[in-house]
């Protein structure tokens, strides 16, 4: 084994460490992650000043390496301008930032509502209608086959579509004049992940001591977050009272004990957010590519026709189960432009990782732009082909570690089932009625606190009948 000094990776200054590159990149972290994977092979090392020594891994070998060590209670990696939220407003985390026993008892919660095939199943018929909801809303506002603002219409979907399933009722979103709620929490959604990105590269006393307008600001958006996922909550319980229904995710989530009221808040803030821009920018991207291509359309109109039932209501599990070709485009397109662009874990143990010896509480991040475009991997590993996944089109095995959208282990996304079911039934639903087509010859991404498109896609409908 070689020793973590051998590490290849960029000069480390005095203070910044190796941050010139990053700040120097600012917005296109994605693509200096594929040119230091092209510089440095399949692991480097970087130094970033709030997070210490970082090993980066854009290779299936390493990231198996990075889950056989993770124990039963990975460590993630702390974002110190979002726990100093909570912190100043006295609030618990949620399991996206918790760790040990305390997300271990949290996950256990939210698993079970959310995770299980029986408890999914329930939900596809909700999840059906809103895609429905959405077809017909952008008939109406379609105007010369273009939509006006797709990427709010798709951000209105997708918050309508996760909030069936997290509090078991529509919010509004799709109605002519959407409940100013629901369009403010947007905007709080979209302004926080902009800030993010800015605030982190410096120490939160920095930001409250120098930056006090932007913090203030940042606040007011994390501010507006909690109290939409607060005010939801408990509408519904006062709706139901003692008649809520326990085998929904918020019935669930209530009545387990396992959990606080503050940390119920507090998880459904994070998972109604994270719900939110994730799935509605990955939209974007199978939009864009399938645009491109009249075949592939063909190919999933022919799918939908023969698979799905007319009527929302109708469509189960079972009937998603048989969209062989569109869930292939849909993984293709994460493949190609994966939404949390980085994964990490704070080593609990010293590990070897590609060959070399890591030490305890070093970060390892996870870079899946590279890892996704890897050319080791991947046969025209930059060409958007979804029968790579299909096995009776010539698709080949692979390896599961080269494809990681949604993370890897027991801190892998909760929300990965539900986030491509709703992909699955708007898009299978949208080609269903129209062709899609697009005047974009490419499709650039940005680095927010997400990876995202640079521009709204230019998309134009044209109605099949």
């Amino acid at each position: 084994m070689k020793p973590f000094s051998a590490i290849p990776g960029p000069t480390r200054f005095p203070v910044i460490g190796t941050m010139a590159g990053m700040l120097s990149n600012f917005g296109q972290w994605h693509i200096l992650n594929e040119k230091r994977h092209k510089l440095y092979g399949p692991i480097w090392r970087e130094q970033i000043p709030q997070f210490g020594d970082v090993v980066v891994i854009a290779d299936p070998r390493g990231v198996k390496d990075v889950a056989r060590g993770e124990g039963q209670t990975p460590t993630h990696v702390d974002t110190p301008i979002w726990i100093d939220y909570y912190k100043v407003r006295t609030i618990p985390v949620g399991i996206m930032h918790a760790n040990g026993t305390d997300w271990q008892r949290m996950r256990k919660v939210v698993d079970k509502p959310i995770m299980r095939p029986t408890s999914i199943a329930r939900e596809v018929p909700k999840i059906a209608e809103v895609a429905e909801d959405f077809i017909n809303r952008i008939g109406k506002v379609c105007y010369n086959g273009k939509i006006p603002d797709l990427e709010m219409e798709l951000f209105k979907w997708a918050l309508e579509s996760s909030c069936c399933v997290l509090y078991d009722r529509r919010l509004g979103c799709m109605e002519s004049i959407p409940p100013l709620m629901t369009t403010e929490f947007i905007r709080a959604v979209q302004e926080v992940m902009e800030q993010m990105v800015q605030l982190l590269l410096f120490p939160p006393f920095v930001v409250k001591n120098f930056m006090p307008a932007t913090w203030k600001r940042y606040l007011g958006n994390w501010d507006t977050i909690f109290a939409t996922a607060k005010e939801s909550v408990q509408e519904k319980t006062t709706r139901d009272g003692q008649y809520l229904d326990t085998t929904s995710f918020i019935g669930s989530v209530l009545t387990s004990q396992a959990m606080s009221e503050e940390e119920v808040y507090s998880n459904v803030s994070e998972l109604m957010m994270a719900s939110v821009d994730t799935t509605a920018y990955t939209s974007q991207s199978v939009l864009y590519e399938l645009a491109r291509r009249p075949s592939d359309q063909e190919a999933i109109y022919e799918e939908v026709s023969r698979c799905l039932p007319e009527t929302s209501n109708s469509i189960t599990y079972k009937h998603l189960s048989e969209l062989t070709f569109l869930k292939a485009a849909i993984k293709e397109a994460q493949r190609l432009y994966p939404i949390a662009f980085n994964i990490s874990r704070k080593l609990q143990t010293d590990q070897v990782i590609c060959g070399y010896n890591v030490p305890k509480e070093t970060t390892a991040i996870i870079a899946l732009y590279p890892l996704g475009r890897n050319p080791d991997y991947y046969k025209d590993p930059c060409q958007f082909k979804p029968e790579r996944w299909i096995r009776h089109n010539g698709g080949l095995p692979f390896d599961p570690f080269a494809f990681v959208p949604f993370g890897v282990g027991q801190r892998s996304c909760i929300g990965r089932r539900i986030a491509n079911i709703e992909l699955e039934l708007m898009i299978a639903q949208l080609i269903r009625r129209y062709r899609l087509s697009t005047e974009d010859t490419s499709f650039e991404m940005t680095t927010k606190f997400l990876l995202t498109p640079a521009k709204t896609l230019n998309l134009t409908l044209t109605p099949r009948h």
